[in-house]
């Protein structure tokens, strides 16, 4: 069987696709690692779509677990409460704290 797929698609193809494979999983996990912001900072809403920023209920919940990115956390307030911004950094801080804690 495998030597048939290689006869007929050749291994370069059979290659990519486990490239492909690896890298969406990868993608996956640094989605989840970073609360479903990009490494620049931009929000992924969950049907994929990309916007400049997420909502301040977003960080919210991304502070809960700890996992507010630097780059959204430096751009907090700017266009919002500043009171709420800092509530979101202090959860963020303490959900870090505790996360080190354990």
């Amino acid at each position: 069987m495998q030597r048939s797929l290689i006869k007929k698609f050749g291994l370069p193809f059979i290659i990519s696709i486990i490239a492909l494979t690896a890298i969406s999983v990868a993608i996956a996990d640094t989605k989840e690692e970073l609360c479903n912001y990009t490494l620049k900072g931009d929000y992924i809403s969950p049907n994929g779509q990309i916007s400049a920023y997420g909502t301040m209920d977003h960080a919210a919940q991304c502070a809960g677990k700890g996992l507010l990115p630097e780059i959204v956390q430096n751009r907090l307030g700017q266009w919002g409460s500043k009171d709420r911004a800092n509530a979101i950094l202090q959860i963020n801080l303490d959900a870090q704290t505790k996360k080190i804690n354990e």
